[in-house]
């Protein structure tokens, strides 16, 4: 049983870290032209959902993101087709305005259109729509130039890990993404990187820049935003070569020293990408609570899993066992 995909609630903005993995794992995005066309379907479908990024970072086989979805606002026919505009090639956008104003003329009326209408302003400000309409267009793009049929993602579905509204965990989460092709032994630094939005800020001004700036929420620009990621960089560079991996907080039942920020960051951490929610121990144990009906009821939910220490404090996640069966996938002694 799968839970339900956790979004914000209505009137209220929401960050997430989102995550697409390609089919079989395949390295389908190698080249920089791979690269390139796959960062513009997602910059076209996060302009046509209204949605921003404030971080990504574009690997050979997954794509990492760290989305805002923002309240949701009225979309007028203007705005509808200026979004249309930016989505979809001239072609299929002459097309589908052919086939409203066709409708018109049969129907004496404008209710199919007006519904039709209606169903693309619904995939505004929605991480699941926005997750669908990159996914789609960018799959639909490969398959025409490759002859390639059928998804080039991995599953139905995308990972999404719904953040605290707190800057410091916006910020952990960001770091995590752009040292991923440094924990893959890619790159030394993540600024060496092109394809991630830190690589491509510290290349030149642009959107990545803006999007970083925007993130940290910094009145003091650009400037002050690189001081900041390349002191988080320099400290789990220094993690990562007195300690290669982070050390588990858990042992055989018994707790073990919660590890700091910068060596999960340099290491691989799961519970970064795999856990619905990541924030304080009050923001996990609340959140359940309040909304434990969307979560699976055939798992064991460990609530507010310690994962790292974050300004002091412990940097929490939902994790989950399947019932009757223990975190290695064995089933439990009798």
């Amino acid at each position: 049983m799968r839970h339900p995909r956790i979004k914000n609630a209505p009137g209220e903005s929401a960050c997430f870290h989102v995550i697409c993995r390609t089919v079989e794992r395949k390295f389908l995005f190698e080249s920089a032209d791979e690269k390139r066309r796959l960062l513009l379907w997602l910059e076209k479908a996060a302009d046509f959902c209204g949605v921003r990024i404030f971080a990504w970072c574009l690997m050979s086989n997954h794509v990492h993101l760290l989305v805002q979805v923002p309240v949701a606002t009225p979309v007028d026919d203007d705005e509808l087709l200026r979004r249309m505009r930016r989505l979809y090639l001239p072609k299929r956008l002459e097309a589908i305005l052919r086939q409203w104003e066709a409708w018109k003329r049969l129907d004496g009326d404008s209710r199919r259109v007006d519904a039709a209408k209606a169903r693309l302003k619904a995939r505004m400000c929605d991480i699941s729509s926005f997750a669908k309409t990159f996914k789609q267009a960018a799959a639909q793009d490969y398959n025409a130039r490759h002859g390639h049929t059928g998804s080039i993602w991995g599953g139905t579905r995308f990972s999404s890990v719904y953040l605290e509204n707190s800057l410091s965990v916006r910020l952990s989460v960001a770091a995590y993404i752009h040292l991923n092709p440094c924990r893959a032994g890619m790159v030394p630094s993540p600024a060496s990187y092109s394809w991630s939005s830190w690589g491509a800020a510290c290349a030149a001004p642009g959107r990545a820049r803006d999007g970083l700036v925007a993130l940290f929420g910094s009145a003091d620009g650009w400037e002050a935003v690189r001081e900041r990621m390349q002191a988080v960089q320099k400290h789990a560079d220094a993690r990562r070569e007195a300690r290669k991996t982070p050390p588990p907080t858990m042992v055989k039942g018994k707790r073990m020293e919660l590890p700091l920020l910068a060596e999960v960051l340099a290491a691989k951490a799961p519970l970064f990408s795999a856990s619905p929610l990541l924030g304080s121990a009050a923001f996990i144990q609340g959140f359940f609570e309040t909304a434990h009906g969307a979560f699976a009821r055939d798992r064991v939910w460990r609530k507010s899993e310690p994962v790292a220490v974050l300004e002091g404090q412990a940097l929490c996640a939902l994790s989950d066992q399947r019932l009757g069966r223990s975190r290695s996938g064995a089933a439990p002694p009798a």
